[in-house]
């Protein structure tokens, strides 16, 4: 398979693969897993990090998101497809923000 693939290091076990993704990031407290589904519209997945359960799915970038970053509290993710930044309330999937991205 080709894509993001999540291993446990601990059991040395491949928990799942295949996601054609860009961009992925653990929330700083590791229970959150938000990552960039390449696909016809482009959503971001907040899910646990084996996939068993997602939390949200974020729509509306233009094109591919190539980044994404949580804040150090956890509570706001930053993701940019090289257009738009865009600033999203990780709880509530609330987006707080739009601004261009080489600002």
């Amino acid at each position: 398979a080709t894509g993001l693939a999540i291993w446990d290091i601990a059991e040395q076990s491949l928990l799942w693969d295949g996601v054609n993704s860009m961009a992925f990031a653990f929330s700083p407290d590791e229970n959150l897993l938000a990552y960039a589904d390449i696909g016809e519209n482009n959503d971001l997945i907040l899910s646990t990090p084996d996939r068993t359960e997602i939390f949200n799915i974020l729509s509306g970038h233009q094109g591919p998101v190539w980044e994404l970053i949580f804040s150090p509290d956890g509570q706001l993710l930053a993701s940019t497809d090289g257009i738009d930044l865009r600033i999203w309330q990780v709880e509530s999937g609330e987006l707080l923000y739009i601004g261009k991205s080489e600002c």
